[in-house]
């Protein structure tokens, strides 16, 4: 997994690589979409929803 990979290199950058992987291991999208809101690719097919309503 790619954020084994920034933890194992030491990167410093603008994503939490254990946040991420605790997302995805927990079955917890929305932490993404909530913690990088300005990414809009993880707001995925739920974009849609907020613009109708």
């Amino acid at each position: 997994m790619l954020s084994e990979v920034f933890e194992k290199l030491k990167l410093e950058g603008s994503i939490d690589p254990a946040l991420v992987k605790n997302a995805i291991s927990h079955d917890h999208p929305w932490t993404l979409k909530w913690e990088y809101e300005r990414v809009a690719a993880l707001s995925g097919p739920l974009s849609l929803d907020l613009c109708l309503d």
